[in-house]
């Protein structure tokens, strides 16, 4: 995510809206492509309807904060994250904890991955790191039917930005006040 798209993210959290609807409605077409091995992935998603945007929302209104409401809610009961990954709306609209943000975010990244989306650099890395592990704890060494399980389609290319995500959010800050 850059930092202009995490910058206007405070405004009305529309866009986190419109990416809860793209989740929810890749689970069905995803339920729809396979049988489902695991249902409980997409149980919740594909049992819930589309999550309501108030797009006239402007930027610190009770309507702003109730469309960050409705994300949290969808992740809460939707995607089934646990409560310590969760943000509350103060932290989005006003910035209180941006990191808690980012990592609700995250989360969000890797459920939508388990269903085959395109997933984020930094969970690629995450699931290439585990799967490392667990070979190394299996005495096994990595070979290329383990690529079949890793998270969404083809890898994306890696990019030479080494910021840690403290860094990042960071600058977005330093960014988005400037502005």
């Amino acid at each position: 995510m850059s930092c202009v798209i995490f910058s206007g993210l405070h405004n009305t959290a529309c866009n986190l809206l419109q990416h809860a609807n793209h989740v929810r409605q890749y689970a069905v077409e995803y339920v729809q492509r396979r049988q489902v091995r695991r249902p409980s992935i997409t149980s919740n998603l594909t049992e819930l309807d589309n999550v309501h945007i108030l797009p006239a929302a402007k930027p610190g209104t009770f309507f702003a904060r109730d469309n960050v409401s409705n994300f949290i809610s969808w992740c809460r009961h939707g995607l089934c994250v646990l409560e310590c990954l969760l943000f509350e709306t103060d932290d989005l609209i006003l910035r209180k904890n941006e990191k808690h943000v980012i990592l609700c975010l995250l989360e969000v990244a890797r459920r939508g991955a388990r269903l085959g989306m395109l997933a984020p650099m930094l969970v690629q890395l995450e699931r290439e790191i585990d799967r490392e592990i667990a070979a190394e704890q299996r005495g096994d060494s990595l070979d290329e039917s383990d690529e079949e399980g890793q998270y969404g389609p083809i890898p994306q290319v890696v990019t030479n930005d080494l910021k840690s995500l403290d860094e990042m959010v960071s600058g977005c800050r330093a960014i988005s006040f400037q502005l």
